[in-house]
């Protein structure tokens, strides 16, 4: 198809700043929305590389992923997009994660980032021109050698071919040539039709998952230099105390410990291994001050949201005039729910490396911020942006923790407190108890209703802590351009820190805000913790994870309530969201839902839209003696728009599932006593278990839209969908998580 620029796509301008010639290379990098274009130093090796997402030179193709790979198969996804329009099949294309580079940074966002599910909806037209330009310039090279006009010529599987005088050429042998030739103009460039795809849309093997079997794959617990340091950290014992005084005679005596350094977050333990380092921080002793959390804990923040939906709060969206029609109603229908504290812990705890010389500072770390990293590296150390270089890695889990940089800080600080490669590496009692975490809610619902059940008003009042309050400084000071000088990010981080203290809350209001259901007078309120001293911040779906389970459940509520079928009752109120009605639909056929379920067995049905994407979900629930929740099977219609790689979007579908369902049904919970947070381990906070995982059905809707989030969809929609089906089995409505059923 031929396509003038759309908003994503690039202008001549953005394509021209990224696309670039030399050594014999040809490089494309099509940027929608970052600050600076070409222009790395060379690694260190002595061997040249562009800071481009697609390369091609006499020794192959190289495509650099731009994104953090953190098992939801992104570097796949994204490599199809350039061989598809390349024409080459994966298995021709050299894959690597970027650096930090601003010509990596999210084209929406400004900023070289990997969150909410945007990595191949932000990318999907951008790579797809990348490797449209470069097939062109490539055409147009052979047909210069052929001696023809580039009409004359096709490309096929890597080849510029030449029928007519059975000629052919490879990309490898026309890089050079086509390096050096005229840009095309955008505007002219032909995307393959989506009725020619030969790689997008089917399912293909994983290019990462070979590495990971064999073990060549480096994570960030593989990628300290040689001769790094191992270092552990003593952090406070609640949130908000600081060392007053410490004592390391003890620690130094232990074999093998090199350094006993203070930092900005407690006391480092430096030795020749993690074993060595952990034994040690034992044998430190420290005096701390109290802080100002002493005494606090999760009653009392419970509490004060209780307080705080008691009175009407902040207005997030209003229409019609809710107020006066639930005052008229027939009926009202009130519910409280609570949601807790909860952890990311995956699976790879909290590590990054570092090396900081007077004239250099290297990063390798698994992290989902690479842009924020290296700015805060810069501000740590006084280099300049090209002295300091982030490599990222793959990594065991991200789910949103590592978006935050704390683990960077920390191996930056100590490396340039010791003057030496360190590696810092978490415990998982750290990873517990120090971490930043999904923020705890309690919301209040009124609905009213006519005489025949119908609802025509609908209040949801949440209150909870900022997550933008503390994040959106980090943000603002990595989003400007390099060469702003540091004082300026500092005053404009505090100021979008008190710009992010006055506004709404979005983060938290996400789910609630666009209900998508037909009612005249609805009112969504926001009511701030402003005592809030928990660190918060983005865990798989964000507010999505908890607004699902409160909308969807109170949604369900009103459908008992009329005496309607829950399926029905939604469907009723959904004319104007034809998303939500299609994978609605489709996922009551898949559960043959106006059939019996099996003896036993009880359904629960959702339906949420986030990032851009529709899943609705059927829940098979069997209730035990015990009394326990056992999840058999659960159905899931999902439309995403294009479906890239069906087979790592099924993956992401059953992965966010799991996820969602942990912390539906196996308990684990952060609960804070005197300032700090009391699990430690996976003993008290359990997740889920291999046994407990159901079975999952799952349809991807075909659709010629583009493409929308995958990898955080599915966590929303699985708890109110279990906890629909625990009320059917039980007819008791469960309305905070974990789901508890009373003895």
């Amino acid at each position: 198809m031929k396509a003038a620029p759309g908003p994503r796509d690039p202008s001549r301008r953005r394509f021209l700043l990224g696309t670039a010639g030399a050594g014999g290379a040809l490089m494309i990098s099509t940027q929608l929305g970052g600050c600076a274009g070409l222009g790395s130093d060379p690694p260190e090796s002595g061997e040249w590389e562009a800071d481009a997402c697609l390369r091609i030179s006499s020794q192959g193709i190289k495509v650099r992923i731009p994104h953090a790979e953190m098992g939801q198969g992104i570097a796949t996804g994204l490599t199809m997009l350039v061989a598809e329009e390349l024409d080459v099949d994966l298995e021709q294309i050299e894959v690597e994660l970027a650096p930090a580079e601003r010509a990596f940074d999210h084209p929406e966002w400004g900023v070289q980032l990997t969150g909410g599910s945007s990595s191949m909806r932000s990318r999907f037209l951008p790579l797809r021109y990348a490797g449209a330009g470069a097939r062109e310039l490539l055409r147009r090279a052979g047909a210069e050698r052929f001696g023809v006009d580039p009409s004359e010529c096709r490309v096929e599987r890597g080849y510029v071919c030449w029928d007519a005088g059975k000629r052919r050429a490879s990309y490898l042998e026309l890089a050079e040539e086509a390096s050096r030739l005229p840009l095309p103009d955008p505007a002219e460039l032909e995307l393959r039709p989506a009725g020619e795809f030969r790689l997008l849309g089917k399912s293909v093997r994983r290019i990462d998952i070979p590495a990971k079997v064999d073990g060549s794959a480096r994570f960030g617990i593989d990628s300290a230099p040689e001769d790094a340091a191992v270092a552990c950290i003593a952090r406070p014992p609640r949130f908000g105390a600081e060392v007053r005084s410490f004592d390391a005679s003890r620690a130094e005596r232990v074999p093998g410990v090199k350094r006993v350094v203070a930092i900005s977050n407690g006391v480092a333990v430096v030795a020749d291994s993690y074993w060595t380092a952990l034994r040690a921080r034992a044998e430190l002793d420290i005096e701390w001050e109290s802080g100002p959390n002493a005494g606090k804990g999760s009653a009392e923040i419970q509490a004060r949201y209780a307080d705080l939906i008691a009175t009407p709060a902040d207005e997030v969206r209003s229409e019609g005039d809710t107020y006066t029609a639930l005052d008229q109603s027939s009926g009202v229908l009130e519910a409280t729910y609570s949601l807790p504290y909860l952890a990311h812990a995956p699976m790879e705890p909290m590590n990054a490396s570092a090396h900081v010389t007077p004239e250099r500072c290297r990063v390798w770390a698994p992290t989902q911020s690479p842009g924020a990293a290296r700015d805060v590296a810069v501000a740590i150390t006084g280099l300049d942006y090209e002295q300091v270089s982030v490599y990222p890695t793959y990594m065991g889990g991200g789910f949103g923790r590592r978006s935050e940089i704390d683990f960077v800080i920390e191996a930056v600080e100590v490396s340039r407190a010791v003057e030496a490669p360190v590696q810092v590496i978490w415990s998982r009692e750290d990873d517990l108890q120090h971490g930043f975490y999904r923020p705890a809610t309690r919301h209040f619902l009124r609905a009213g209703l006519d005489e025949s059940g119908v609802p025509r008003a609908w209040l949801h009042r949440i209150a909870g802590p900022s997550v933008m309050e503390r994040v959106m400084p980090m943000l603002v000071s990595a989003l400007l351009p390099n060469r702003v000088p540091r004082w300026i990010k500092r005053a404009a981080s505090g100021a979008s820190g008190f710009v992010a203290r006055r506004s709404t809350e979005s983060p938290i209001v996400e789910g609630a805000e666009e209900i998508p259901y037909q009612i005249d007078n609805v009112r969504i309120e926001y009511a701030r913790d402003e005592e809030s001293f928990v660190p918060v911040g983005f865990w798989r779906s964000v507010g999505h994870s908890h607004n699902a389970f409160v909308v969807e459940s109170f949604v369900d509520e009103l459908a008992h309530a009329a005496g309607r079928d829950p399926y029905m009752f939604r469907r009723q109120y959904l004319a104007d969201a034809p998303r939500h009605l299609r994978v609605l639909d489709r996922v009551a056929e898949l559960a043959n839902w106006q059939s019996p379920a099996a003896d036993g067995v009880h359904r629960g049905i959702a339906v949420h839209a986030s990032f851009g994407s529709v899943v609705a979900m059927v829940a098979e629930v069997r209730v035990t003696e015990e009394p326990s929740i056992r999840v058999e099977r659960v159905f899931v219609a999902v439309d995403c728009g294009l479906v890239i790689n069906p087979d790592s979007v099924q993956a992401q579908v059953e992965s966010a599932l799991a996820f969602g369902l942990s912390s539906t049904i196996n308990g684990g919970v952060v609960e804070v006593e005197d300032g700090a947070v009391t699990p430690s381990n996976f003993d008290a906070y359990p997740i889920l278990r291999m046994a407990d995982m159901p079975d999952v059905v799952t349809e991807l809707i075909a659709s010629d839209s583009p493409p929308s989030g995958v990898g955080e969809i599915a966590t929303p929609p699985i708890a109110p969908a279990v906890a629909n089906a625990v009320f059917v089995a039980t007819g008791k409505r469960l309305r905070s998580l974990p789901l508890v059923l009373p003895s």
